[in-house]
């Protein structure tokens, strides 16, 4: 059966391949005008939608459902690092200067990762995160400096959201023994990899996919996230935290 859902805010993210959502509220037919029955859905250009139950997320009563807005990307986060397997005390690394990269690190802190590095140009990452910032505008140093802080460290994961080749080359350059590295950029540059030295030598666990809070709906993906998106929901239900991620998710609540 059809729902449908009264369209409060949508927002567009950047690039093709994800169009955006919206969040609304529910009209069933026992839904009078004070329902608090709220529901994520894919981009409409209607201000009345109507939805099979495949097509929508129902959310749990919220204060302020615009702040469901924030559930798709903190789903897209922590899934990220769950993917990897980070736990408690292992290393974080990030590319900074992209979309999700504050909103990565964050995550990262919350699962116990010691130290988060952001690693970036400084022409381009802000430096304000509140985590380690390694420059890359010297590569030689920069590789220096990642593989001592990762050294003691009993497990490190990475994420690449630049696509940028130099980037890309230090994450394996710096890669210890059973190091995990996911590939998670739209678009990326050419780049030839040592196969034996950075892969198989080490161990190393490579992923790739896309943090795309668009995935969220695809029936495809459903298994996968519904857990962690669980989760986010009940995060952003926390007034401190959603006021946190208001400054990290690149988009406006």
């Amino acid at each position: 059966m059809n729902e449908a859902i009264e369209i409060l805010a949508q927002t567009s993210m950047a690039g093709v391949d994800n169009p955006g959502y919206g969040i609304g509220k529910m009209r069933g037919p026992g839904d009078g005008a004070d329902s608090d029955r709220f529901a994520l859905f894919p981009i409409s250009d209607q201000p009345v939608m109507s939805a099979g139950q495949e097509a929508y997320i129902e959310l749990p009563p919220m204060k302020n459902p615009r702040i469901g807005l924030m559930i798709p990307p903190l789903t897209m986060a922590l899934w990220a690092w769950d993917r990897l397997g980070l736990e408690m005390g292992e290393a974080a690394v990030v590319s900074g200067g992209q979309p999700y990269t504050r909103l990565l690190t964050y995550c990262a802190s919350l699962r116990g990762a010691l130290p988060v590095i952001e690693l970036g140009s400084r022409s381009t990452t802000e430096t304000d995160t509140g985590f380690h910032y390694l420059s890359i505008d010297d590569p030689d140093s920069a590789l220096r400096t990642l593989t001592e802080q990762i050294a003691d460290k009993p497990g490190v994961c990475m994420v690449d959201l630049s696509g940028e080749a130099k980037i890309m080359d230090l994450f394996f350059a710096a890669m210890p023994r059973f190091g995990r590295l996911m590939l998670s950029s739209i678009s990326s540059e050419p780049l030839t990899v040592d196969f034996y030295n950075h892969i198989h030598r080490t161990g190393a666990r490579i992923e790739a996919s896309k943090i795309m809070p668009q995935l969220v709906f695809d029936p495809a993906w459903r298994d996968e996230l519904t857990p962690v998106r669980l989760r986010a929901t009940r995060l952003v239900n926390c007034p401190a935290i959603a006021e946190k991620l208001q400054s990290l998710v690149p988009i406006k609540i």
